[in-house]
């Protein structure tokens, strides 16, 4: 009985980090605060995704052990990862690129605001999503994410 409630706690930390970077990856606004989170070139954001990997592959383990071991790291990565993008927010990106996720930021801003009309609205995620394409990838999640909302915006009128 212990150690099938030590796997459920298990469990439930792994879901909460999953849980955690899946929400990041469709929050597309979080994406563009936190790139480097999104960017497996950066260290912490491999190890993260090299974690998630590591906790899933031991998850039906049979001893706990392993699989405690691998929760913790993945725990540890996520916290790293996380905290590295935070601090780094856009400033690691060049200048240009910057200015241009401010400008992408207020584009989606201005999208999903139901002050505005429906063709602003709809021109400005457009524009939104073609610049952000070319400076940083965006999770599909993310894309899909926005797309659901804009479009109830979007219908609302």
């Amino acid at each position: 009985m212990l150690e099938r409630q030590r796997r459920a706690d298990l469990e439930s930390r792994r879901d909460g980090v999953r849980d955690a970077y899946a929400a990041f990856t469709t929050d597309i606004l979080a994406v563009l605060d936190r790139p480097a989170l999104n960017d497996v070139g950066t260290p912490e954001t491999e190890r993260l995704i090299l974690a998630l990997v590591a906790a899933r592959d031991v998850r039906t383990a049979p001893n706990t052990t392993d699989y405690a071991a691998r929760v913790i790291t993945l725990e540890i990565a996520w916290k790293a990862a996380d905290q590295h993008a935070r601090k780094a927010g856009i400033k690691y990106l060049a200048p240009a690129e910057r200015r241009a996720v401010q400008q992408a930021r207020h584009l989606l801003t201005t999208a999903l605001d139901d002050a505005g009309n429906t063709h602003e609205r709809h021109a400005a995620y457009q524009k939104a999503i073609k610049l952000i394409g070319t400076i940083i990838d965006i999770p599909h999640e993310a894309v899909a994410a926005v797309e659901a909302s804009t479009r109830r915006v979007l219908l609302r009128k």
